[in-house]
């Protein structure tokens, strides 16, 4: 089973270049390297073992077809006995030796029949093509680039940065995306020749012909599974625990305990394994306010794990922050990547593989906005069953964002940069801003279900699980994500919003089965949140390190008009006003466009 990076190309390039580009992503695998040569096709990667610790496995070989391989496939023992039936023989007891002969026989369908995580590209020897696919969330990344005859992937973005066939040119549009939502979503890249394989998407190039063609092979079944109250309570209890089992390696395991209810009850499922667990929690010693590791330790407590909790200090941010460019690898603007990597150096010393909660906040309403937008209906329907003459006065004392259309609650939820600060930022004056998401109602679905998917495929994947995956990965540890089997997302999305949120509280459901394991006063508890106290730290200790790239942003930025972003700096020096998310957004992105060379 490898957690790796992968890397490929077809064209005139030397094939020194895939050794280069494995090199700039030798993070993501120190165990094995491997490199395949084919006339001007290449393609390689960086292992690292997990289980199976049998070197010279790739790439696979399977009649005319090799494999090179970013993942881990958790049926792939049911899948084995299918393919035996066949009359397929199998050599070594990795995980990605189904792959081949699932593809051989079934063409791209082969893919929804994968549950796991992965970034795959299958070299056809004797058609002189390619095919990448990604996992059906989005969990593994994997970046692209074609133009004329050439055509290059990998698992990272600075390893297609460094192809001589790149050239680092921004697209305007997407990068004022960035500083508006924080990351990009959907297909493009800030960067014009490399584009990102979507979730659940098959990419085929054919070099013969250079033709190039996308198709998506998986979406969430959605028909509705409800029953009654103990069987759907139960029917989740039992799937989020066979997700878990997939999950577990067979010596040890790690878990990123936060001390909600996600990262809990994951931790709970683990613990009646009977396996070696160890559980880390990030503490804030120095702002209590953002400091919740005291209910990590709690359940560590019940459980009987052994606990790391990782310190969060100014000085810890002091050291990494000057390298977030290199380490985001394309810009992701969310604060949580710090103590993530910081967790992740950690646990690499105890464990390679540690489980997370990605995903449960999209699929089961966890946000405070999914609330609003949940309540808002029948505060909307009484309020027009009203006479019209007490409308303007109700709609200046109504709760904020109560009466707002579902799409502007949301577009005000996930903007960290309003239209009126990006036209001061950006110096041409002619500024438009260009909103990414589009809303389209689908008829009979509700503005809560329209939201969650939204989130679900486009915050998740191209933030969250980015953010995770290259913060784990930079560290060298595989992270895998129970709330992603595909089970569990069809079996959320089929569920009416009443089972999402219930009584003022987000995430009933999994509330009800949390409390089967843990006290109501817990369960109950009001949710904080992954944050930093970086209102105070950019304020104080960490304002000379953010003041520096003011003259970075003039040499890297000059489209950007630095005298905005001192003075916004200043006005949060002196606490006038909070731009802690803006300050943060530039930073990463001055920091990126620096360590790669690139000039906007």
């Amino acid at each position: 089973m490898p957690m790796c990076g992968i890397a490929g190309y077809i064209g005139d390039a030397s094939p020194s270049f895939l050794k280069e580009m494995l090199f700039l992503m030798r993070h993501r695998g120190y165990d094995e390297e491997i490199y395949c040569h084919h006339y001007d096709a290449h393609i390689g990667m960086n292992r690292l073992a997990i289980m199976d610790q049998s070197q010279g496995l790739y790439p696979m070989k399977y009649k005319h077809l090799q494999l090179v391989y970013n993942g881990e496939i958790y049926n792939y023992r049911d899948l084995r006995l299918s393919l035996q039936k066949y009359g397929v023989r199998f050599h070594s007891s990795c995980d990605a030796e189904v792959i081949l002969p699932l593809y051989e026989r079934y063409g791209t369908r082969a893919f929804s029949m994968l549950e796991g995580m992965f970034a795959i590209c299958i070299f056809d020897v004797a058609k002189n093509s390619y095919v990448l696919a990604r996992d059906k969330v989005g969990e593994k990344p994997l970046y692209y680039f074609h133009k004329g005859s050439s055509f290059v992937f990998a698992s990272e973005m600075k390893a297609l940065l460094h192809h001589p066939f790149v050239k680092k040119q921004i697209i305007p549009k997407i990068f004022k995306e960035y500083m508006g939502y924080g990351y990009n979503p959907g297909a493009h890249t800030i960067i014009k020749d490399i584009q990102k394989v979507e979730p659940s998407s098959v990419l085929q190039y054919n070099h013969k012909y250079n033709t190039l063609t996308c198709v998506h092979y998986w979406k969430p079944d959605d028909r509705n599974h409800e029953q009654s109250y103990d069987n759907t309570v139960n029917s989740l209890d039992i799937l989020l625990r066979q997700s878990v089992q997939k999950r577990i390696p067979t010596e040890s395991v790690g878990c990123f305990l936060s001390g909600g209810i996600d990262s809990s009850l994951i931790a709970h499922y683990i613990s009646e394994q009977h396996i070696k667990c160890y559980t880390f929690s990030v503490s804030f010693p120095e702002d209590t306010m953002c400091d919740e590791s005291k209910y990590s330790k709690y359940v560590s407590s019940i459980l009987g794990t052994h606990h790391i909790v990782v310190p969060c200090t100014i000085h810890d941010l002091k050291q990494i922050m000057p390298s977030i460019g290199s380490m985001v690898d394309e810009p992701i603007a969310d604060p949580a990547f710090l103590p993530t990597f910081l967790l992740s150096r950690e646990a690499r010393k105890k464990v390679k593989v540690v489980l997370t909660g990605e995903g449960s906040d999209e699929l089961f309403a966890g946000y405070e906005h999914y609330m609003k937008l949940y309540y808002a209906k029948y505060l909307k329907k009484i309020i027009y069953e009203l006479p019209s003459s007490c409308h303007s006065f109700l709609f200046n004392v109504a709760p904020k964002g109560f009466l707002l259309s579902w799409q502007k609650l949301y577009e005000r939820h996930m903007r960290i940069a309003s239209d009126k600060e990006l036209s001061f930022l950006f110096k041409k004056k002619h500024f438009i801003a260009s909103h990414y998401f589009s809303f389209i109602d689908k008829c009979g679905k509700s503005d809560l279900y329209q939201t969650l998917e939204r989130d679900f495929f486009y915050y998740l994947p191209d933030q969250l699980l980015m953010k995770v995956d290259k913060s784990s990965m930079f560290a060298n540890l595989e992270t895998r994500c129970p709330f992603l089997d595909s089970s569990i997302i069809s079996y959320a999305f089929s569920l009416s919003d009443n089972w999402k949120i219930r009584n003022w509280k987000t995430k009933y459901i999994l509330r009800c089965v949390a409390e089967k394991y843990y006290t109501h006063e817990f369960v109950y508890r009001r949710k904080h949140g992954f944050s930093l106290p970086l209102r105070d730290w950019f304020a104080k200790e960490l304002y000379p390190l953010l003041e520096e790239s003011v003259s970075v942003m003039d040499f890297f930025a000059p489209s950007l008009d630095s005298s905005y972003y001192r003075k916004i700096l200043l006005e949060h020096h002196e606490r006038r006003v909070d731009h802690s998310q803006l300050i943060w957004s530039l930073y990463v992105m001055v920091q990126w466009l620096s360590h790669n060379n690139i000039y906007v």
